[in-house]
């Protein structure tokens, strides 16, 4: 406490410049609005320096909000991998630091790009099957919409933080054969790999769009995020060496996790 003109007034707190974004009139709930603040606080270091996290009392009291509205958002930050509760003490900030991921130069696989920059990371697969193409998919391969299609739906783990959510589509009439292959491949082999190995395909180039988006109701649980959380989202076109198309991607990453980097360089003059 600091003593001001005979009167007692609290340590200032970060928190406090953050009341007038908390109210009942966002039509986000108020323990998102909570999360989001506390999320832009660790992101932005603006913290206690030993790592020591605000306790529920401070940020009920500094953000005008009921302890329960807290502790929800609170639960939500220690499921995100943000902080730790610890019984008995202050909950600690956790945050890694965010995957930064080189798009727009050298192509290279999402495993590749990670192995390269020594993130630890492992892979799941959630779904699998054969399916008419979608028909953005089959406008972006030049196929048929009556053609078949392999569909892998893949979960990515950065440092034991779900990262990444990939959708996969490749031509069932070359590639049928990735149906019958044991999950856990997937999990030690990324896909360009495989295809390199089973049927000797090669990428050699590929067109990425990235965009902003939301995260969808499926990818929520698996990303462990918000419904209306943004996420960046990478969709495309692999192609093999002689300019087929391979695969269709839809990627979406956490935007709270991951920074797309990229190195341009000017154009020499003579």
């Amino acid at each position: 406490m600091n003593k001001t003109n005979g009167e007692f007034e609290q340590d200032y707190s970060p928190l406090s410049d953050y009341r007038g974004a908390v109210n009942e009139k966002n039509p986000m709930p108020l323990y998102a609005q909570v999360e989001a603040v506390l999320e832009h606080l660790i992101s932005t270091g603006n913290i206690p320096n030993d790592g020591s996290f605000f306790t529920e009392e401070e940020i009920a009291r500094e953000l005008r909000v009921s302890r329960p509205t807290v502790r929800t958002a609170m639960d939500s930050l220690v499921a995100s991998g943000y902080i730790m509760k610890q019984r008995g003490k202050k909950a600690k900030v956790i945050c890694q630091p965010p995957v930064e991921l080189f798009y727009m130069g050298e192509l290279l696989s999402f495993g590749e790009m990670l192995t390269r920059l020594g993130r630890n990371y492992s892979t799941r697969l959630i779904e699998r099957g054969i399916m008419k193409p979608p028909v953005s998919v089959a406008r972006a391969m030049h196929i048929s919409k009556s053609d078949l299609v392999v569909h892998l739906r893949r979960l990515r783990h950065v440092d034991s933080n779900p990262l990444i959510v990939v959708d996969s589509y490749l031509p069932a009439s070359e590639f049928s054969q990735l149906m019958d292959i044991d999950k856990a491949i997937f999990a030690s082999t990324d896909l360009y790999a495989l295809l390199r190995d089973m049927y000797g395909v090669r990428i050699g180039c590929a067109e990425r769009t990235v965009s902003a988006s939301r995260v969808n109701i499926q990818d929520v649980e698996l990303l462990k995020i918000p419904l209306w959380e943004p996420c960046l989202r990478l969709q495309g076109v692999a192609f093999d060496t002689d300019d087929k198309a391979v695969e269709y991607f839809d990627s979406r990453l956490r935007g709270d996790r991951v920074v797309l980097k990229s190195s341009l360089k000017a154009e020499s003059k003579t």
